[in-house]
Formats: structure tokens, sequence, C-alpha cells
């Protein structure tokens, strides 16, 4: 809805759209903020059954996805006005949860395959490709994203996980503890 009385600014009341092959819903407004220019945009989203390929292609350069999976999300998003670009000036908490999960680099498949092995004692010199769950929290501010309560598990081993990933060098910060 557009509120032509107030300069225009949109509520959504429940939108779904499509992102590649994931749906996605969202509710929020786009609205003038008091003593600030511009209009602020304030969405909540979410996702069941969608694919992490789709949403990852969001955030980072490069034209494929590291990891593919099922993916349920749900993020509340604040976007200001301003010149900044979009990964510094956008604003986001969420909660996440990856089911099936592959890595797209299959050296990092690999290793991934060889660590479930190891963990369940098996001397398997080519062991099967495992699928990974991942789950947590994250906040993205100032192009950041800090991660908590970040949970990694394949058959045979879990990790637990707090840190951050500079998504615009995209690079993990060196004292994430693996």
């Amino acid at each position: 809805m557009v509120n032509a009385k107030n300069g225009g600014d949109v509520s959504l009341e429940q939108v779904v759209s499509q992102l590649r092959k994931s749906a996605i819903v969202t509710s929020g407004s786009i609205a003038g903020q008091p003593g600030a220019q511009g209009k602020t945009a304030t969405l909540d989203f979410y996702s069941k059954n969608g694919r992490i390929q789709d949403l990852l292609l969001l955030f980072i350069k490069d034209e494929h996805s590291p990891m593919s999976g099922i993916t349920s999300w749900r993020a509340h998003v604040v976007f200001p006005p301003g010149k900044e670009a979009f990964l510094k000036k956008v604003r986001l908490v969420g909660d996440f949860g990856i089911d099936a999960g592959a890595f797209s680099n299959p050296q990092t498949q690999q290793d991934t395959n060889k660590l479930s092995a190891e963990s369940r004692d098996e001397n398997d010199q080519n062991p099967a490709t495992v699928l990974s769950s991942l789950q947590g929290h994250v906040e993205v501010k100032n192009g950041t994203a800090i991660f908590n309560n970040l949970g990694f598990g394949i058959p045979g081993a879990f990790a637990q996980m707090n840190g951050t990933y500079d998504l615009i060098s995209e690079t993990i910060d060196p004292t994430f503890p693996f």
C-alpha cells in the first residue's frame, strides 16, 4: 500500500517473490524517518525450503555459489538511505539453517568427506560425498557478518563456532576458531 499523504511511504503486508528457484516472503515498509533525508527500507524476510546457492549469490562476487543445499531462514533487514555501497550500509539480523549441504569446490568437499570418514574411524581412501548441515545466528553491519552459535555438522562430527566474515573482502577473521 502506498500512502500519498506522507510522501509516498510504502507498506508491504506480504509479498512473495522468487529468487532463482527460492520463494521469499517479505513484509515491512519503505518510509521516511524523522530527521532524515530519504527513505529507509525496514523489511522482514523468510524462506522455507529454499536453496542456499540462490541466497549466497546476493553476497558474493563469484558467478557460482560455494555451497548448495536446502535452507530455511528468517531475517530483519534495515537499509537506510545514502550513497554508501549496499554491503556497507545494510544491517541484518537473522537465523538460518542449511540441510543437505555440499561444497562446490571439489577440494573443499573432498576435505569434508575425509574429515567425516576419519571421525567415524573409516579408512576409506575415497570416502563417499557427505552432506553437511549448518545453522546459526548472523548479524550484518558495516560490511561484516558476525556469526554466533554457528553449528556445522557432518556424519561423525559437529563443531560449534563464533566469528566474523568480511563480505567486502570475502575473508574470514583470522581469529575465527576452527
